[in-house]
């Protein structure tokens, strides 16, 4: 898939991640954005019926895998060193502070935009990766976005259940 301002271009083959009776399948775009963000894909179908789907950027990803460009995904994906270097740079903890307990790691410094996936220490949710919307509800929680199956889903999630993705 060529990477351009737009994303995707009339003729890229892409990979549905969503709806679940389309996963894995291959696509080819017929109309990369339809007026509202949305995309219009052809199926590849072996019998040669042909299938259209309208679908959102983030219910398709690049052949290679990757999110398709444009999406908040592939923003924050290509974020990812500059997350590890902030992350790196905190601060170290300042006289009189405690340490976390041992076994406990020290929460994650996010920020909006970031992309971030569940430690399996949250088992609920554990895997899953999602998009900081906000680093700090208030109650000292992180309020992620993450794709579900029926489409996106806010989470309050403790930063000591997060690592960069």
């Amino acid at each position: 898939v060529r990477l351009q301002e737009g994303g995707l271009h009339i003729g890229d083959m892409v990979r549905v991640l969503a709806p679940p009776q389309h996963r894995g399948k291959v696509a080819v775009v017929e109309v990369p954005n339809t007026g509202d963000g949305s995309l219009r894909v052809r199926l590849q179908d072996p019998f040669g019926q042909v299938n259209m789907l309208v679908l959102s950027p983030t219910h398709v990803q690049n052949m290679d895998g990757t999110p398709v460009a444009g999406t908040a995904e592939a923003m924050a994906a290509s974020q990812a060193q500059v997350n590890a270097a902030r992350q790196a740079a905190v601060p170290p903890m300042q006289a009189g502070s405690m340490p976390p307990g041992p076994g406990v790691a020290a929460p994650l410094a996010v920020q909006p935009g970031d992309r971030v996936r569940v430690k399996p220490s949250l088992a609920s949710q554990g895997g899953k990766v999602g998009i900081v919307e906000m680093e700090n509800d208030g109650t000292g929680c992180v309020v992620v976005q993450i794709q579900d199956l029926m489409g996106p889903v806010r989470l309050r999630i403790h930063p000591v259940h997060l690592d960069f993705a």
